[in-house]
């Protein structure tokens, strides 16, 4: 990867992709993954083998005791945004970041010192119609919801456009479409 941008000449940060100044593509490699995106899952304990058809035991102090019934493990709920946000016009993959229950979807907006938690400018954000503040994914209550913020282009999930400051369920491979960039929601 060269050191300076090859359209502006700004200095370019190891393992980046594109130019922080003008967004030029600046590395053919494949996206960089954080460790945090890439979890070991979680191992389970083992459960006890019971045997099918248990022979009672000889015994002569009473009945035979009744077992309780296992119930299976509880999946963890949810209690952050969390993933990744897929670019599909170029394979993009952005990182949520970690451990916060509203993301803000958009562009840099400098001049009024606001910026998203994901920025879309260098990935032509702009040309496809992508609001400064544009949507946000928000968790609640275990689940993840995609909220137009009243963009000029709209949001859309499931090919429907969303109305604004409505949240509506996003699932893991959701696609959704901000203006026009289409995008793609992943949990993990």
């Amino acid at each position: 990867m060269p050191d300076t941008c090859p359209k502006c000449n700004h200095p370019i940060q190891a393992g980046s992709q594109f130019c922080d100044n003008c967004g030029e593509k600046v590395s053919s490699a494949p996206p960089v993954v954080p460790a945090w995106m890439n979890p070991v899952p979680p191992t389970l304990p083992k459960k006890p083998q019971i045997p099918q058809n248990p022979k009672p035991a000889a015994s002569t102090t009473g009945p035979t005791p009744i077992r309780a019934a296992e119930t299976p493990p509880v999946a963890p709920r949810i209690s952050a945004v969390s993933g990744r946000i897929l670019v599909q016009s170029s394979g993009s993959s952005i990182p949520i970041p970690p451990g916060k229950i509203e993301v803000l979807l958009g562009r840099d907006d400098p001049a009024n010192n606001r910026f998203p938690d994901i920025n879309l400018d260098p990935y032509q954000g702009l040309e496809n119609g992508v609001s400064r503040r544009h949507a946000c994914l928000v968790c609640e209550n275990g689940q993840v919801f995609l909220k137009d913020l009243g963009s000029v282009n709209g949001t859309y999930l499931h090919n429907q456009r969303l109305s604004p400051e409505v949240k509506t369920p996003i699932n893991h491979g959701d696609e959704f479409i901000l203006g026009r960039m289409k995008l793609t929601y992943y949990t993990r």
